[in-house]
């Protein structure tokens, strides 16, 4: 606790809407950051701080500013409140709600409604930078540093350049699994810190494999998803289910690896 309090007194000193400001709770702790929830007079605050294996990752945080900033001007998350990708640290508005669980992603009605906020995601205008696929689990696997690592980010890479690589590119959020699905009556997404511009269907595949969904839960939601007026190629999903598994193979070992 020591440390995010020195933090937060040095961010207090800096940010006028921090003034004052208490260290509420943490709220999750996971290979990559730590986040916790802040209170001051002027509202809730997240305060994300980067560990250091973080920057050794190459995950793009030079970007992440952009990308906030662009989706924040079309109402889709605010923008950030402070970020300094140097020290790896992240002040963003907090979103209350109630987090979906594993459990919402096996019901039907839910899926829907994710279906149809996804669609509207990748329906809007919003022009971000695009995912790197190749560079990011290329990273991965220079990390870990085991020929295994090295050949899974061979073959994401060659599935992707060979059969999945498209020309279309629309915004994605990249991890739209249910930590990241607030519920207040309206679906809300958050932690866009993966957005960027890619096939849409890789959003599709992460809720599918991440979360199991079995075949019936898997045709709600992208036949929903079609009605949206997605676009939903069978082929296509199904190469990018296979990518998604392998990437989350290396993330894993990251994880282990921490």
């Amino acid at each position: 606790m020591h440390e995010p309090l020195i933090l937060l007194g040095k961010l207090a000193g800096l940010i006028p809407e921090l003034a004052g400001a208490r260290l509420e709770r943490k709220l999750s702790s996971g290979p990559l950051s730590v986040k916790w929830l802040l209170a001051s007079d002027a509202g809730q605050w997240v305060l994300r701080q980067d560990k250091p294996v973080a920057a050794r990752l190459n995950l793009g945080r030079h970007h992440e500013g952009e990308v906030l900033a662009a989706l924040a001007a079309s109402g889709w998350c605010s923008d950030a409140l402070w970020s300094d990708v140097e020290t790896g640290v992240l002040v963003v508005p907090f979103v209350p709600g109630r987090v979906w669980t594993h459990e919402d992603m096996q019901q039907p009605g839910q899926l829907r409604r994710l279906a149809e906020l996804l669609c509207h995601l990748h329906s809007s205008a919003v022009q971000v930078a695009s995912f790197e696929l190749a560079d990011r689990v290329t990273s991965y696997a220079q990390y870990l540093g085991t020929p295994a690592a090295a050949q899974c980010a061979e073959n994401i890479c060659y599935l992707y350049n060979e059969t999945v690589a498209s020309e279309l590119a629309v915004v994605c959020h990249n991890d739209p699994v249910a930590g990241n699905v607030i519920d207040d009556g309206e679906l809300r997404l958050i932690d866009f810190e993966f957005a960027a511009a890619g096939d849409p269907l890789f959003d599709i595949a992460a809720v599918i494999e991440h979360h199991r969904l079995p075949p019936p839960m898997v045709e709600v939601f992208t036949k929903e998803y079609r009605l949206a007026g997605g676009n939903c190629d069978s082929r296509r999903l199904e190469q990018w289910r296979i990518i998604y598994g392998h990437t989350v193979s290396l993330w894993n070992e990251i994880v282990a690896a921490c």
